[in-house]
């Protein structure tokens, strides 16, 4: 597992993934790390939306043109949502679902035909937004949520260790920058927490200035150790040998000493020998009403 450079003609990234067997109940402790990662994740979204609001209200401000396509716009989506509304009273009057109920037909036509009309006011739009952001500090307002951003990221700000908190940021970051690149990609959505998530790791020896450590580098034995990441003994009475791994999934209060969790790490295929580790991640998946844990090296 070559770590990242930037001549990729001598390295390759590799992604390897291994499924966890957690040793009793995860401590509420690391639930609610999940849990303010989480909240994280919805406090970006929310100065997301505050910051295009700001950018729609200065553009409407400053460009007329802009502003009445703006109008429209909002119009036809009122009107677009009443048609689904009459839609589904349609529905429930008739007690039918099929699509070649007369009455259904029309709704969808009346339904297409707004579609069609907010999309063509789409073109113009996107046209006269160029010509708005001229007329507007747009920097500014960028600069103002890119502050904000990096605040509400910062460790005193989420509660979490700063390798999550960084990890959540980035994935926040390619998710918005999908979204502006090309709207019809979706739009970012506040999530509600249902004991999922993920814990962030990254790996570094003592005096470097790059992450990427050796896998034998992460064993430490039972002997007492700082830190939050470490492999503690290899089992081989099983078909598949199992690693016991000793994490830390929480940042502990003021005060407060450090819980560790342990997992058996089903190890089905070996680390490159030569290869170097740049961070880890624990993911936690709902499956059903059981949570499947695996952990992904990098």
């Amino acid at each position: 597992m070559p770590s990242r450079q930037t001549d990729k003609n001598q390295t390759t990234t590799l992604v390897y993934k291994y499924g966890l067997v957690p040793h009793g109940y995860l401590k509420e402790e690391a639930i609610d790390a999940l849990y303010k990662a989480n909240q994280l994740w919805n406090r970006l979204v929310e100065l997301h939306h505050e910051n295009w609001q700001k950018l729609e209200q200065a553009r409407c401000t400053a460009y007329s043109a802009y502003a009445g396509l703006k109008t429209q716009i909002e119009k036809l989506e009122e009107d677009i949502s009443h048609a689904y509304d009459a839609k589904r009273k349609l529905r429930v009057g008739s007690g039918s679902m099929s699509g070649s109920d007369p009455k259904i037909k029309l709704a969808n036509q009346k339904i297409d035909e707004l579609k069609d009309q907010r999309k063509k006011i789409w073109v113009d739009l996107k046209k006269e937004r160029l010509n708005a952001d001229k007329l507007i500090d747009k920097k500014a307002i960028e600069d103002e949520r890119r502050k904000e951003f990096n605040k509400a990221v910062r460790v005193d700000q989420s509660g979490i260790y700063s390798s999550t908190s960084n990890e959540v940021g980035r994935d926040f970051a390619n998710a918005r920058e999908r979204i502006l690149q090309k709207p019809g990609n979706g739009r970012l959505q506040f999530h509600r927490f249902d004991g999922t998530g993920y814990w962030n790791f990254r790996f570094r020896s003592p005096g470097n200035q790059v992450d990427g450590v050796q896998f034998n580098e992460l064993f430490q034995g039972n002997k007492p150790t700082k830190k939050v990441f470490t492999f503690t003994s290899r089992d081989d009475s099983y078909s598949k040998p199992r690693l016991r791994l000793r994490v830390m999934l929480n940042k502990p209060e003021m005060g407060q000493p450090k819980s560790f969790h342990e997992f058996d790490v089903i190890y089905h295929r070996q680390i490159p020998e030569n290869g170097k580790i740049q961070n880890g991640k624990i993911t936690r998946t709902r499956i059903g009403d059981k949570f499947r844990y695996d952990l992904v090296l990098v």
